[in-house]
């Protein structure tokens, strides 16, 4: 894709937080009365702690307390800013969600993975983290800002629309961020930026860190700092027990899966060695198995000699086919062969035969021969 592509694609991107930034933004303006009650709510409680201190400084204890503007435009800014503020805090999941639709295209699975299991998370804790503020943090804070106003012989104590405004995003936004200290903790873990060890190995810095965030977030008192580092000390190791587990997890899903591509590795290649050796055919090994090698010590039949059936139930002696394939001058012949003993001779065997014709009579008992004429010499 282009530059050009890319700035279309983010524009698309950002066309429905910006539709439902302006919605929630006008719903949000139509109960802009009841939204500055609530941004005032925390004030109130503040008073109910302290309410001696309040009065000293011309608070009331019963009811909402009225706060200052100066000038004209001061009101109707107020009601706007409240307004924005709140749209925005609701629509800052789709913003999030509509990013992440554009920037999660060019990354690789790994990288996905990981962002769509930490980016809801980091997002949960921001909220959980503004609440926290919002009932605990801020009354407690205002309650100690109202004290020490009181103390002040000095000092005329006056709250002013605008800036009350801009105290309460500021501070519930930055305990939405100290909230996401855990959270930050695991992706650095996860990522492969730090490990546990080390986390646990410079456990002194990360309390010197964490007393600059408290001595900047909290009032310039010992005790409120002391309160503000208690709860960023206990979300640091939080998140650095949090990460172990969850690098313990890992582990175990790395074995896991290199076992099983150890596994499939082993396979592909049993397959390629099956898929390379030849296979035999059955027939081939049972006729194979089958023929009669000749004994090396003795002639060899001619190639062009026939190898004998298989299925045959008499079998011809293997001397026998050996003699009658050689060829030579040392062959012996058919004469000094022994002959073959006739079979008895039978009767039934006998051919008929007719008698022989008469010659004469044969009386004189010579048998049928003729007799011999004397000579008349005599």
């Amino acid at each position: 894709m282009s530059l050009g592509d890319h700035l279309d694609e983010l524009r698309r991107r950002l066309i429905w937080p910006l539709i439902s930034l302006a919605a929630l933004f006008f719903g949000a303006f139509a109960f802009e009365n009841r939204l500055q009650v609530l941004f005032a709510q925390p004030l109130v409680w503040a008073i109910a702690i302290n309410p001696e201190h309040a009065k000293t400084v011309g608070l009331p204890v019963d009811g909402l307390p009225r706060l200052a503007i100066h000038g004209i435009w001061e009101g109707p800014l107020a009601s706007m800013k409240v307004s924005f503020y709140t749209a925005f805090f609701i629509a800052f999941p789709v913003l999030v969600y509509q990013l992440w639709m554009f920037i999660g295209v060019g990354l690789v699975h790994r990288e996905r993975r990981l962002a769509f299991l930490f980016v809801p998370a980091g997002i949960m804790f921001f909220y959980a983290g503004t609440l926290v503020g919002y009932f605990i943090g801020l009354p407690y804070f205002y309650s100690f800002m109202i004290k020490w106003a009181a103390h002040n012989p000095l000092a005329e104590f006056q709250l002013q629309l605008q800036a009350y405004h801009q105290d309460f995003i500021r501070m519930t936004v930055v305990f939405g961020l100290i909230a996401d200290i855990p959270w930050l903790v695991m992706v650095m873990v996860r990522t492969g930026f730090v490990t546990v060890g080390q986390l646990l190995r410079n456990w002194k810095i990360a309390i010197l860190v964490n007393t600059g965030i408290a001595a900047v977030v909290a009032p310039p008192d010992a005790f409120s700092m002391i309160v503000m580092m208690i709860p960023l000390y206990g979300l640091y190791f939080l998140g650095v027990g949090l990460s172990a587990l969850m690098m313990r997890r890992h582990r175990r899903l790395e074995e896991k899966e290199e076992a099983a591509e150890l596994a499939r590795m082993a396979e592909e290649e049993r397959a390629a060695h099956e898929a390379q050796v030849p296979r035999e055919d059955p027939s081939t090994d049972v006729a194979t198995s089958s023929v009669v090698h000749a004994d090396p010590a003795q002639p060899q039949a001619d190639e062009t000699a026939e190898t004998l059936p298989i299925s045959d139930p008499h079998p011809i002696p293997r001397d026998a086919i050996t003699d009658d394939l050689v060829a030579g001058d040392d062959a012996p012949s058919s004469s000094d062969q022994p002959e073959a003993s006739e079979p008895p001779f039978t009767s039934a065997d006998a051919a008929p035969t007719e008698p022989p014709p008469a010659l004469g009579n044969d009386e004189s008992g010579t048998g049928g021969e003729t007799p011999r004429k004397d000579d008349d010499r005599g």
